[in-house]
């Protein structure tokens, strides 16, 4: 069993005494069995010390996935996530609360050409899919442009993106959405949901 770290947050609203008499009476309660840190986020007091204790009180161990394997999930994942981050970024209310990202296509291009990546923004309602194109698709247009240079940024090379926009009520409970998102065991985002509202980026 691993040492024990109690960790108090907000000191800085106590006096010198009162935290000298706080910390003597825990560490008469836990004895030798726990190490107290107390720390303030508000100060940056404290924090250093004890992320340092944490790592070094970190058993080691055999290595889960190879050196080279930076996650579990697939880069398709990432991919998703960060068109999604520009909508939650770009739209406000409940919009980009409704929405979710399936990378529909990913192929990665010869050496000097750009790599092809398609992607469905599903939503819940119409109206929702109105605001997220925009009028004559500037909005959208806005999006792709951000979100393609947040994944030249990821993937570290260039890339031409593709953006469409889906109406599907009930998105949450289609298990056929939820594995092209990577939301569930054994997902394979390859399911192509066939779309609309092509939003193209090219610069």
């Amino acid at each position: 069993m691993g040492r024990t770290i109690e960790t108090w947050e907000g000191v800085s609203s106590l006096q010198d005494e009162e935290l000298e008499d706080l910390t003597a009476y825990f560490e008469e309660v836990w004895g030798s069995e726990a190490t107290i840190m107390a720390i303030s986020a508000k100060k940056r007091k404290g924090i250093r010390n004890l992320a340092e204790f944490a790592i070094n009180s970190l058993p080691f161990g055999p290595s889960l996935y190879p050196k080279d394997v930076l996650s579990e999930h697939p880069e398709r994942f990432f991919i998703a996530e960060i068109i999604r981050e520009q909508i939650f970024l770009r739209y406000r209310e409940e919009v980009p609360y409704a929405t979710q990202v399936v990378v529909t296509q990913c192929m990665e291009r010869a050496r000097g050409n750009k790599d092809y990546i398609e992607a469905e923004v599903i939503v819940d309602r119409e109206s929702q899919k109105g605001i997220l194109i925009g009028k004559g698709g500037a909005a959208l247009k806005g999006t792709s442009s951000a979100a393609r240079a947040e994944l030249e940024a990821f993937l570290e090379r260039k890339v031409y993106l593709q953006l469409r926009v889906k109406t599907k009520e009930g998105w949450r409970e289609n298990d056929r959405i939820l594995r092209g998102a990577g939301l569930l065991r054994n997902s394979t985002a390859s399911e192509s949901l066939a779309g609309e509202d092509l939003i193209k980026d090219e610069d």
